[in-house]
């Protein structure tokens, strides 16, 4: 089945004439509406529009090796929705990849600190920075 398209070219700038051509169509406009819609697609990162003006918009974009991706813009950049085949130990929720568990650090720091106390919080810090660029949330 092809992308369903709606045919407005009849809409006019003014309100008042947009809100005459929506009223008068109302049967087209709620059917298109009533199934999946259509969403743009761009082969290309330079081929997406401006971000600032689509702020909350999302579009599809062909990523290379990966396939068909969705991007939201958040006003500033066009953002990828992250899936479970992103990282193989991640999870999935709400679009935003979680990382696996990272054990609480459970110690008593001696005073004066030993070089084996500050090296359990060293590692333990080094675990959450991977955590949270396997998730994405941090830059690599």
């Amino acid at each position: 089945m092809s992308k369903p398209t709606i045919d407005m070219l009849d809409i006019t700038p003014a309100q008042a004439g947009w809100d005459a051509t929506i009223q008068s169509n109302f049967e087209e406009v709620e059917s298109f509406l009533a199934g999946p819609l259509p969403v743009a697609e761009y082969l290309i990162t330079a081929d997406l529009p401006p971000v600032v003006l689509f702020d909350r918009c999302i579009v599809m974009l062909y990523e290379a090796g990966v396939g068909w991706r969705i991007r939201y813009s958040d006003g500033v950049t066009w953002l990828r929705v992250l899936t479970t085949s992103d990282t193989p130990t991640a999870s999935v929720r709400a679009g935003v990849l979680r990382a696996s568990a990272i054990a609480d650090l459970s110690q008593t720091i001696t005073d004066p600190p030993t070089q084996a106390e500050v090296q359990a919080i060293s590692d333990k810090v080094d675990a959450l920075l991977a955590a949270l660029r396997t998730s994405g949330v941090l830059a690599t």
